[in-house]
């Protein structure tokens, strides 16, 4: 049913590949953001002097000085909170949040549907010292089995808002089931306010407009399509706000139940 929403050709086209969907992602987020979109194809190659050295500034860029909205902000709000927390970043990019957390956190999951993705996590990990980071590779839905058992914060960075909702929602409820009651879900997301002001347009031509001529999807989200996204699990909401001159939303729940 959801493909007859679209009525030009490049949807229909793009509507074909969906029904392979990592794959289809996977064509495009070997390049992640930072300071700067990288792709992580070409950061594999260098060697571990220069390849933390470009982390490490990435890093700083990221997160201070006009970028600190973007993101410094919530690694200062929350990293007190991971304390011996066990930690799974979805769609982990870089490694940026996951690594900074890995300071104080008991273990932290990265989780990609790229290899070369969690290749650098790896290799910039064991450079800092976390041993206790793990990674975990998607490559369909049957990899969510290999997550673990349960977990106490769940951080999606930006990695739930680029697929159609027959993709994302399994992901969603594999992830919210494995959320440890009480436990904290972190995501963020586009803002329909953004969606408004850059045209209204169709989510597979306004991937384009957010992330690149690559991305072959992006949606906006508020509070009641996330929470309603893992029914019949319950969340209750801490926090949800835009930010960063309304080019983000925040959303800090807590679980609580199983069913």
């Amino acid at each position: 049913m959801w493909r007859q929403l679209f009525n030009d050709p490049a949807a229909e086209a793009n509507a074909t590949c969906w029904d392979r969907p990592f794959d289809f992602l996977r064509q495009k987020w070997h390049e992640v953001p930072g300071h700067l979109r990288v792709d992580t194809q070409d950061l594999i190659r260098l060697p571990d002097d220069e390849l933390l050295a470009f982390w490490q500034r990435e890093l700083r860029l990221a997160t201070s000085g006009d970028l600190y909205s973007a993101r410094g902000w919530y690694h200062d709000k929350y990293l007190s909170e991971m304390k011996g927390r066990h930690l799974v970043d979805f769609g982990s990019g870089l490694g940026f949040d996951s690594i900074r957390f890995a300071e104080v956190a008991e273990q932290v999951t990265c989780v990609d549907i790229v290899p070369e993705n969690l290749t650098v996590i790896n290799r910039v990990a064991q450079l800092h010292g976390r041993d206790n980071v793990t990674t975990c590779l998607i490559t369909g839905l049957e990899s969510f089995q290999s997550l673990p058992e349960s977990y106490d914060v769940l951080l999606a960075q930006g990695s739930l808002h680029h697929a159609p909702a027959h993709v994302v929602i399994p992901e969603i409820q594999a992830l919210a089931s494995r959320l440890s009651p009480g436990g904290r879900w972190l995501q963020l997301a586009y803002p329909k306010s953004r969606w408004i002001s850059e045209g209204c347009l169709p989510f597979h031509h306004w991937g384009k407009v957010t992330d690149g001529a690559a991305t072959p999807w992006a949606e906006w989200l508020d509070l009641e399509t996330v929470i309603a996204r893992m029914a019949p699990l319950k969340f209750e909401p801490r926090e949800s706000f835009d930010f960063h001159n309304g080019e983000f939303i925040w959303f800090d729940l807590i679980k609580r139940n199983s069913r």
